[in-house]
């Protein structure tokens, strides 16, 4: 086993441990409930403002039809690199973490009632965050299939539609700001399975080291 692999499998099962810890965390209710419930209501007065608008932009780009576009894109880009089995990956990561979080919605079905929300409480069904998740996942396909020079720009772009999108359904009042949390563990951990799962030769156009080794055809693309 690489080096590459044994810190992926690690990274996969501190992303498996965080989501475990955050779901007993947000079940246990107490203080961490109270402050999830805070966090919420102090974002949705933001809701009649101009930032609704923004929000319900960002909210639609990790719908079902945008992330299939999206996901388009980024196995386009891997193929025409000659990252065949890159193209593959970004596939299952996106939607193999699609899946889990909607098991996992069925599975942790539970009422977390605030006092602070009064009639407007959260959906049982909302932990962790299909959308949290799309958006997370999708970043992290890109990073997957993206050239070395291209890494900083992916990084910013994904990190800021990670973000909105995760600022937005807890804005709109969809989701407490732990269902976006545990949305982004889900994906982190499909990630980091899949970067361990990959083959040597598989992995070498993403690191320093393995892009002196690439074929002259695959350096070109980089």
């Amino acid at each position: 086993m690489t080096d590459r692999a044994k810190w992926s499998l690690a990274a996969c099962l501190c992303s498996l441990l965080g989501f475990a810890t955050l779901a007993s965390l947000t079940y246990g209710g107490g203080s961490f409930g109270s402050l999830d419930a805070r966090i919420l209501h102090w974002l949705y007065g933001y809701r009649h403002t101009e930032w609704e608008s923004l929000a319900h932009l960002l909210y639609g780009l990790a719908n079902p039809l945008p992330q299939l576009v999206l996901l388009a894109g980024a196995s386009a880009i891997a193929w025409r690199r000659g990252l065949r089995r890159h193209a593959l990956a970004a596939a299952v990561l996106v939607v193999g973490a699609d899946l889990t979080t909607q098991l996992l919605k069925l599975a942790l079905s539970h009422p977390r009632y605030q006092p602070i929300l009064g009639f407007w409480q959260i959906n049982p069904t909302s932990f962790p965050s299909g959308h949290s998740t799309a958006a997370m996942s999708m970043a992290l396909a890109y990073l997957l299939v993206a050239p070395v020079a291209w890494r900083a720009a992916v990084v910013t772009l994904g990190g800021a539609l990670v973000l909105g999108v995760g600022c937005s359904v807890v804005l709109l009042h969809y989701h407490y700001p732990s269902d976006v949390l545990g949305g982004w563990l889900v994906a982190a951990a499909w990630f980091f399975a899949i970067v361990a799962c990959l083959p040597p030769d598989a992995q070498a156009p993403w690191s320093s080291q393995g892009r002196k080794r690439a074929p002259s055809a695959v350096v070109d693309r980089l």
